[in-house]
């Protein structure tokens, strides 16, 4: 039970219809911080009976794994590329490679 995955639940989430992922207006503060609009997310919450506060009182590293994986489904069916979800996804993948387990917060490495 030490292993990570013993801790995580694979949730299927639907997106409601008149959500797309460029609601969330993703941008990039000066110190690489990743911005988004909340509200998105919380419609998603509300049409699939989650909590928001899930995602909001948590660590990061769950409304990240939302956004990556809605953003990825977003691409499978044809929607047009995002530039700050493919850099933020593009970190993350040369972090792995290098076998950082973490990410340090922006302008502390």
């Amino acid at each position: 039970m030490d292993d990570k995955n013993d801790r995580y639940v694979d949730v299927n989430i639907a997106i409601p219809d008149g959500v797309s992922f460029a609601d969330l207006k993703l941008s990039r503060g000066n110190d690489g911080s990743v911005f988004f609009k909340w509200e998105p997310l919380e419609e998603i919450c509300r049409a699939n009976g989650i909590s928001i506060e899930a995602f909001r009182s948590c660590h990061d590293d769950n409304v990240s794994e939302l956004i990556a994986r809605w953003y990825l489904e977003h691409l499978r069916k044809g929607g047009e590329r995002d530039p700050v979800a493919d850099e933020a996804i593009e970190e993350v993948l040369i972090e792995e490679a290098y076998g950082q387990r973490f990410s340090l917060d922006p302008g502390k490495a």
